[in-house]
């Protein structure tokens, strides 16, 4: 009975937690980030594995793989005034 009460709990909040997660990262656009590529101040990071950062052949031009377990030293890395874009794919 409470293996059934605990997936129940889970299926119903899994679908708020998505919504929730979704909506607290801002979007952008394909077309408004390679309208902001080069331009001072914005910074594009390749959050992708190592091995798929690697093997893939599509790639933002100028952008800087940065592992995603070290995202505590991208705040020291960067400046707060910073357009930072993580992607990936």
């Amino acid at each position: 009975m409470l293996k059934k009460l605990l997936m129940l709990t889970i299926m119903i909040l899994m679908p708020i937690t998505a919504v929730w997660a979704t909506s607290a990262v801002p979007k952008m656009e394909a077309e408004k980030l390679q309208a902001m590529l080069g331009s001072p101040g914005v910074i594009v990071l390749d959050a992708r594995a190592a091995g798929a950062w690697k093997d893939s052949t599509e790639k933002i031009q100028g952008a800087i793989r940065a592992a995603s377990e070290d995202y505590q030293q991208w705040k020291a890395q960067y400046s707060k005034n910073a357009t930072i874009v993580l992607y990936c794919s």
